[in-house]
């Protein structure tokens, strides 16, 4: 089966190719090579965002001209990283943990039961990833606010593998957490190939290696500086991950998947006063993000569950159907030594997610509201960097178990976050 599947997957990369073969000789100009980082990203949870914990790289055919002055694209871009990730389902039935009664705290959580365990004790785990997207793309008309093209298409096929392990450095509230080495389901998995319809890309030996087609367009009309944001971004995604391009389906993580994603965002400047060296003396602004997601397939990974957007205090359940809408009032300071801003945001993260829950074989159903706000305080280096520390209240929750979701939030600690595009 498995050298089936890779025949498959051979014979579709072969069609696309040679697809792209036909078109590249109908474009004139000078066909060249180009290879660059387009993106290095940190993340707070990932060595205190000290490191690097996302990397990408691009290689591009130069010198197609499809269009008179509009870019067109033929690349493959590469992307490796780590992510930290939180268990929210039990692994056979795919219930919510967030629906299991709390444990008895006086006792010890060894005596507590395996599901409760890992719902309130060994919640966290990590994975490591790569990914592959040979695509192309067309340009089609000129930006008022930004350099290039106003609208890019982009069609392709994205690869990923993935693997899944305990904690790689656990410290803090990770620091007992052994999720796949504890707890049953995990370790019967591994040793009998068995598919656990809640978490089906942790089934078997946590290895995941599946291929989805894409169509993916961006609207880019948003002008960003160091102290500033006007105008308008928007982006929607088509992905379809058949199962039969799902090459770990016999001994490890399960894929077969059908997504629809849009989201916006929009920024005004309300005010904005700088010095005769146009250095930002203050300056006022307003953001509202907003996106939609259909999500639907037998067994629904959890990189498939993103919705693009910074996120609150929630993340979306993994359903049918999903909205978020975050409002900020961004508020910049005084620019400092040329690179440096200090921003205070507040904001209004709203969601709303309904319809059957992906990945249940209890047939369970979804119809909930969630409402945060909060304050966001930072330093803004050069466009890029950012420290940050956040505070906020969850104010309303639908969903089971509200006592648990609603409340205060905070970071902690001051967090760094880094998102370079090259």
């Amino acid at each position: 089966m498995r050298a089936i599947n890779r025949i498959r997957i051979m014979k579709f990369l072969k069609k696309f190719l040679i697809i792209l073969m036909l078109i590249v000789p109908m474009t004139v100009g000078a066909i060249g090579i180009e290879t660059k980082m387009t993106g290095m990203k940190m993340q707070p949870d990932f060595w205190a965002g000290l490191f690097p914990s996302v990397v990408s790289y691009m290689y591009n055919v130069t010198g197609l001209d499809l269009i008179d002055g509009r870019e067109t694209s033929l690349g493959l871009e590469l992307e490796t990283g780590t992510l930290a990730r939180t268990f929210k389902r039990l692994p056979r039935t795919g219930e919510l943990l967030s629906s299991i009664p709390e444990p008895d705290y006086d006792k010890d959580p060894w005596d507590w039961s395996d599901d409760e365990r890992l719902a309130y004790d060994y919640n966290d785990y990590d994975t490591l990833y790569a990914g592959f997207y040979l695509k192309f793309s067309q340009g089609f008309g000129q930006s008022k606010h930004s350099e290039g093209d106003l609208f890019n298409l982009t069609a392709g096929i994205k690869g990923r593998w993935e693997i899944s392990v305990d904690p790689i450095l656990p410290t803090g509230k990770r620091s007992n957490n052994y999720p796949f080495t504890l707890y049953p389901a995990f370790y019967d998995s591994a040793d009998e190939y068995e598919v656990l319809p809640g978490t089906p890309d942790l089934s078997g030996n946590r290895q995941l290696f599946d291929v989805a087609f894409a169509l993916e367009g961006r609207l880019k009309n948003l002008f960003k500086g160091i102290a500033s944001a006007e105008g308008a971004n928007a982006y929607f995604e088509i992905l379809y991950s058949p199962k039969f391009l799902n090459t770990s389906y016999a001994v490890g993580g399960r894929s077969q998947f059908f997504k629809f994603l849009f989201n916006s965002s929009e920024s005004f400047m309300l005010y904005q006063k700088k010095d005769e060296r146009g250095n930002n003396l203050v300056s006022l602004g307003l953001t509202n993000s907003i996106a939609f997601r259909y999500l639907t397939g037998e067994y629904v990974p959890v990189y498939a569950e993103s919705l693009n957007l910074p996120l609150g205090w929630y993340t979306p359940e993994n359903t049918k159907f999903a909205v978020e809408d975050i409002i900020k009032l961004e508020y910049y300071g005084r620019q400092f030594f040329k690179y440096f801003v200090p921003k205070i945001s507040v904001f209004v993260d709203l969601s709303y997610n309904w319809g059957n829950l992906n990945n249940n074989t209890l047939g369970q159903r979804l119809n909930t509201f969630v409402g945060s706000t909060g304050v966001h305080v930072e330093l803004l280096v050069g466009g890029n960097i950012s420290l940050y520390y956040e505070i906020g209240r969850v104010f309303a929750y639908t969903g089971p178990d509200a006592d648990y979701f609603i409340g205060y939030r905070s970071s902690e600690s001051i967090k760094i976050s880094l998102s370079v595009e090259f």
